[in-house]
């Protein structure tokens, strides 16, 4: 495995960041994966020693959206938001939403590359209950009907414009 990445780096300095919110890879300019963190291995299903040491090909089907990206991160170029099908272990697909970035060595050669990719249905599932939770709301304060979230205690926790009107504090 080619280390040269790493060569001017600490021993602890050689992980994907493990406190990264999103899966996150570390990798040689010509693919081989140097390092991977615990995001990464849920997302995907494979853990460190499945993957450290072998191609990115392993978590990519052919794909004409990312044909272009070596050549890109070569010349020191960051890829953002590109939505892509990644394969997990055992053939399952994984849509995610991945940015790439090169890896400089101390003299500014590009000489690897960071691969972080988040789970596009997750996502898009927190969009959605989000979208719903304002819709609730905004259904909420105009219903035409007094309305209002009580809470164990009694406290009135929350009240609509049609409830503080019939309560009168209009």
């Amino acid at each position: 495995m080619n280390e040269s990445i790493w060569k001017n780096e600490p021993r602890e300095g050689r992980e994907a960041p493990s406190d990264c919110p999103g899966a996150v890879l570390v990798a040689t300019l010509g693919g081989v994966i140097l390092s991977w963190n615990s995001e990464a291995g849920a997302l995907l299903g494979y853990s460190a020693p499945e993957v450290l040491g072998r191609h990115v090909s392993i978590l990519l089907p052919p794909d004409p959206a990312v044909d272009g990206i070596p050549e890109r991160v070569s010349r020191g170029e960051t890829v953002r938001g590109l939505k892509l099908q990644c394969t997990g272990k055992g053939g399952s697909p994984v849509q995610v939403l991945l940015s790439v970035a090169p890896v400089w060595d101390p003299e500014g050669k590009v000489v690897g590359f960071t691969a972080a990719a988040e789970d596009v249905q997750k996502r898009e599932a927190a969009e959605r209950a989000a979208r719903d939770c304002e819709e609730l709301s905004t259904l909420f304060e105009n219903i035409p009907v007094g309305m209002r979230w009580v809470g164990e205690d009694g406290t009135i926790l929350r009240a609509n414009r049609e409830a503080l009107e019939q309560l009168g504090y209009s």
